[in-house]
């Protein structure tokens, strides 16, 4: 099914009082979907295992970070 016959095919689907910013909305996340659709085929995706290894890491080195800010603004005795 071509782009605009999908377009098509998810108008006739809402209700017939929608009005312009509904249609803009579900043509946008239909369009978004079918963005991550040919990503996945792709494979130009991050496993959600190494996405939050990678979020770890970044929050670990950042409070690293503020230990470290905090120690040495801390006043000796």
């Amino acid at each position: 099914m071509s782009t605009k016959e999908k377009a098509i095919e998810t108008i006739r689907k809402l209700p017939d009082d929608v009005d312009w910013p509904d249609i803009e909305n579900k043509i946008h996340f239909m369009s978004a979907i079918e963005r991550g659709r040919q990503d996945i085929r792709e494979g130009k995706i991050t496993p959600i295992k190494k996405s939050l290894e990678h979020l770890q890491d970044g929050l670990l080195n950042r409070l690293v970070t503020l230990e470290i800010v905090e120690d040495t603004e801390s006043p000796r005795g």
